[in-house]
């Protein structure tokens, strides 16, 4: 059995490398995709649903508020844990509703940036 802690343990009073970082949300979108992959979205991502390992691996966990999609099925709701859900989460959505998109940290490389701009992107088809 592999011992596993919450990424917001994981993290908690440390300070990690920019490739660090991309390691990590590359394995958790790659997860991610895995599951739109197969018509399911997991619709509760947060710091304590994803697990790391010793060896840096992520895992996604907590499926409870998981659907599968049909053709038929809406995903016009929200879902999630509101009352679990981290400042940044609630500033990510004043950041989707805003016409300007906010100013992002020059100390970060050009390819973390250009992730941060196709993140905040409000039409992704742009």
């Amino acid at each position: 059995m592999c011992l596993v802690v919450p990424f917001t343990n994981y993290f908690k009073n440390t300070v990690h490398s920019e490739p660090v970082i991309q390691n990590y949300t590359t394995q958790v979108l790659c997860g991610l995709a895995y599951l739109h992959g197969r018509n399911t979205v997991h619709r509760d991502i947060k710091g304590a649903n994803i697990l790391v390992d010793p060896n840096g691996e992520i895992r996604l966990a907590d499926f409870g508020m998981a659907k599968h999609i049909t053709n038929c099925t809406s995903m016009l709701s929200f879902k999630g844990s509101p009352y679990w859900m981290a400042p940044e989460v609630a500033a990510i959505f004043k950041i989707g509703n805003s016409k300007n998109m906010s100013e992002i940290p020059d100390h970060l490389s050009s390819d973390a940036k250009s992730f941060i701009r196709q993140c905040l992107q409000q039409d992704p088809s742009l």
